[in-house]
């Protein structure tokens, strides 16, 4: 299925801690809402790091833009590595899961321990977790934290 909706995040150190668009995790906080059923491109993009960044996306497994089928990152996934440097990845996933707050996370423990981690909400307006055009819109188009 092709995505419907493009997400660019960047994934960069600040003021000693690892943040994605230039946000830390706050566990009360949906940073962004995505339409349950729908097809989404994200991408993630590391900034002058000496670290890469494995981003593992919870709820869906996704498939890697670029990869050949003779890879072994071919198929459905659900951690994607950013390499070192200004590396970019991108992944196609299906929404389909219970409306609800999900999270994703680089796998570095001292990444993920300093903050570089935010919550994503499946909403669907028959639910208890409506859509809103403010979150739906976080994120979305070309470059950093869509604020």
């Amino acid at each position: 299925t092709n995505p419907t909706v493009s997400r660019s995040f960047t994934l960069s150190r600040s003021n000693s801690r690892w943040v994605i668009g230039n946000l830390g995790y706050a566990p009360n906080v949906a940073n962004l809402q995505v339409r349950r059923g729908t097809t989404e491109r994200w991408t993630f993009s590391g900034m002058m790091s000496m670290h890469p960044h494995p981003m593992h996306v919870h709820l869906v497994q996704f498939k890697i833009e670029g990869v050949s089928s003779s890879s072994l990152e071919y198929g459905w996934k659900d951690i994607v590595t950013i390499p070192a440097g200004n590396g970019s990845r991108s992944i196609v996933a299906h929404f389909d899961g219970e409306p609800g707050i999900y999270m994703f996370h680089c796998h570095n423990l001292e990444h993920e321990d300093y903050d570089m981690m935010l919550q994503y909400e499946i909403c669907d307006d028959s639910s208890a977790h409506p859509c809103s055009s403010t979150l739906l819109g976080k994120f979305v188009g070309g470059g950093g934290g869509g604020h």
